[in-house]
């Protein structure tokens, strides 16, 4: 066992600490993260997210890596998000065996499976998923739009190609 303590500065900011396991068989390793700040803008991604924060439990060895906690998206002023991911890194492609993500204040609620590649202009995406009681925004009083379930697609370099399947409602003029 190899204890590990780290500070991250650059590209994002963080405190980790966790445990090397095994080491000299089927090594793994278990490790609490926590985010000041991650924001894609450091690898060229402009998003509204803006900058991450929050507490992440993650484990894996040598097939994967699992990761788990809340998140709070600064960018979109909307609170912390549980997330959980499962799956694996290798020859720059990060594989999704699934990803969810729930808004706590909402119950919006989206989960994904694929490949999202580190290349040049990227990230080149190929993710695939669905949603359920989704409202946006996300904690106005009366939502704009609302829809029950639906499915997306998301694939290529920005501008994605993005394809979306569900019904999805507003409310009546003058009620909004």
């Amino acid at each position: 066992m190899l204890n590990i303590v780290a500070h991250v500065t650059s590209p994002f900011r963080a405190d980790l600490s966790g445990q090397a396991l095994g080491l000299t068989s089927h090594w793994h390793w278990v490790a609490d993260a926590v985010v000041q700040s991650f924001d894609l803008r450091a690898w060229g991604v402009n998003s509204p997210i803006g900058s991450i924060t929050g507490h992440l439990a993650g484990s894996g060895d040598e097939s994967g890596f699992d990761a788990h906690g809340p998140l709070n998206p600064t960018g979109l002023r909307a609170g912390v998000f549980e997330v959980q991911f499962s799956g694996n890194y290798a020859a720059h492609v990060l594989t999704a065996k699934r990803m969810e993500v729930r808004h706590l204040a909402s119950g919006v609620r989206a989960s994904a499976a694929g490949r999202i590649g580190i290349v040049d202009h990227g990230p080149r995406l190929d993710l695939k998923g669905e949603w359920s009681d989704f409202r946006w925004p996300l904690v106005a009083r009366e939502a704009a739009v609302r829809s029950a379930a639906g499915s997306f697609a998301i694939s290529g370099l920005m501008p994605y190609q993005v394809q979306v399947r569900g019904r999805g409602r507003a409310p009546a003029p003058g009620r909004a």
